[in-house]
């Protein structure tokens, strides 16, 4: 936990994800989580990198840590939202792997 200007800041670190590290910035008094790249709001996700398997396992982790703690995700791309943004990666890379299977 870090503070700036008394504001307590959360420094979250994921595996990975989109890329090798994943992190994110939980602000406790805003229920706010600041996300990078694992979560998107109506945008296309990057899957240059393919670790689908792992991607959906932080998704799953991001959305048990964010559960009774967090109501507003600012998403790495796309309009804040709320937690109901977590489960759309997750069908978006289920959708993709079942296209790409087919």
């Amino acid at each position: 936990m870090i503070t700036i200007e008394r504001v307590k800041l959360e420094v979250l670190e994921f595996g990975e994800g989109e890329s090798r590290h994943m992190s994110a910035v939980y602000i406790p008094m805003l229920k706010a989580l600041l996300e990078a790249d694992l979560v998107y709001n109506q945008a296309h996700l990057c899957l240059l990198e393919k670790q689908l398997e792992s991607r959906l396992a932080r998704l799953d982790e991001l959305e048990t840590y964010a559960k009774n703690r967090v109501t507003t995700i600012h998403p790495g791309h796309g309009k804040a939202a709320t937690l109901e943004l977590i489960g759309r990666p997750a069908l978006y890379l289920h959708d993709f792997t079942d296209a790409v299977k087919s």
